[in-house]
C-alpha cells in the first residue's frame, strides 16, 4: 500500500486531495472543501479528525467529543499539564491523540505512560476499541504483543507503545537502576502521553525531562500531554509543581478543569475533602497554600 491509499483510509477518502503518482505533497482539490480548512486541517486537528473518521465504540455512531474532550483535543502548545476532575473523558482523548499522531506522522513513536498496568489499561483498551469499530485502515494495523501497536504500511508505519514503571521491592540510589525501573531505557518519543500523573513515581520525572528536552533531531523537543486528578495528599510532588507553580518550568502550559460544567449528575461525593479533590480537581489545601505563599513572595 502506498502513502496515498493509507492516508485515504486514515483521514477519510472524500477529504483527500489528489496526490501525484510519486509525490509526497497533496495538490488542491475541490473535495477538500467538504470540511472547513480542508485536508490539512484534519491532519492538524485531532478533534476534527476524530469526529470525521472515528466511530464511538459504545454507540456505533460517529464519535462526538464532550465538552472536556473538545478542549483536550485542541490544545496546541508543545507541553501541556492538565488538572482535571473525574469522568472528563481524558482516557478517550489520549487514545484519540495517539491514533491521530500515528496516522498523520509516519515513522514516529507515541509513548503512553501510566504509573501502573491497570492505569494504562484505561487508555489502551479505548485505543483498541476505536481500531476495532472505526476505519480498518485497510489492514494496516498490527498488534505486536500486548504493549505495542504498529499503524501504517511498511516504511510509513508508526508505533504506539504503552509503558509502566517496573515494580520492584528494593530501592537503589543508582541513577542507572532508576532509569531501568522507570521503563524508559532506550526509549524515544515524538508524542508522550502521561496518564494519572499524580501517582507517577518521583524518580521517573527526570527521565521524562530527558525524553522531551530539545535534541539535534528535535530542536523544539517532544510534544507532551500530562493528565491527572490531584491526589488527596500533602506531598508536594512534581505534578503539583507543574500545575501550581508557573515559575517552576515556564515551557509548560497549564489547564485546570473543575466539575462545575460537568454534564453528568454528580454522585454523592462523601466527605468535603473528597469533593474538593475529585470534583473540583484541587490539590490538598496544604499543598495549594504552599505555592500560594511562593507566588506572594515572588
Amino acid at each position: 500500500m502506498d502513502r496515498r491509499l493509507f492516508l485515504q483510509s486514515a483521514v477519510g477518502l472524500s477529504l483527500l486531495p489528489a496526490l501525484p503518482a510519486g509525490g509526497d505533497s497533496p495538490s488542491p482539490a475541490p473535495a477538500a472543501a467538504e470540511h472547513p480548512g480542508g485536508f490539512a486541517h484534519l491532519l492538524e486537528c485531532p478533534l476534527c479528525w476524530a469526529e470525521k473518521c472515528l466511530t464511538d465504540p459504545q454507540t456505533g455512531e460517529p464519535f462526538r467529543a464532550n465538552y472536556a474532550q473538545r478542549i483536550l483535543l485542541t490544545q496546541s502548545e508543545l507541553r501541556h499539564v492538565n488538572q482535571l476532575h473525574r469522568r472528563t473523558g481524558a482516557s478517550t482523548a489520549q487514545a484519540i491523540l495517539a491514533l491521530h499522531w500515528a496516522v498523520t506522522h509516519p515513522h514516529s513513536q507515541v509513548l503512553c505512560y501510566a504509573p501502573s498496568i491497570q492505569d494504562g489499561d484505561a487508555v489502551w483498551f479505548r485505543l483498541e476499541d476505536f481500531l476495532k469499530c472505526s476505519h480498518p485502515l485497510n489492514g494496516c494495523v498490527r498488534y505486536l504483543g500486548s504493549q505495542r501497536i504498529e499503524i501504517g504500511p511498511g516504511s510509513l508505519s508508526s508505533l504506539i507503545r504503552r509503558i509502566s514503571p517496573y515494580q520492584t521491592q528494593s530501592r537503589s540510589d543508582s541513577p542507572s537502576a532508576d532509569l531501568t525501573r522507570s521503563g524508559l531505557t532506550g526509549q524515544h518519543a515524538d508524542l508522550l502521553l502521561v496518564d494519572n500523573a499524580t501517582w507517577v513515581p518521583e524518580y521517573v520525572w527526570p527521565y521524562f525531562k530527558r525524553l522531551y528536552s530539545p535534541s539535534p533531531t528535535q530542536p523544539k523537543g517532544t510534544r507532551v500531554r500530562v493528565y491527572s486528578t490531584p491526589a488527596f495528599s500533602t506531598e508536594i510532588t512534581q505534578y503539583a509543581r507543574l500545575c501550581l507553580d508557573p515559575k517552576f518550568d515556564k515551557t509548560w502550559s497549564r489547564f485546570h478543569l473543575a466539575s462545575w460544567d460537568n454534564p453528568e449528575p454528580l454522585r454523592e461525593p462523601g466527605l468535603w475533602l473528597n469533593f474538593h479533590n475529585e470534583f473540583q480537581a484541587r490539590f490538598h489545601p496544604d499543598v495549594e497554600r504552599h505555592f500560594r505563599r511562593l507566588r506572594l513572595r515572588g
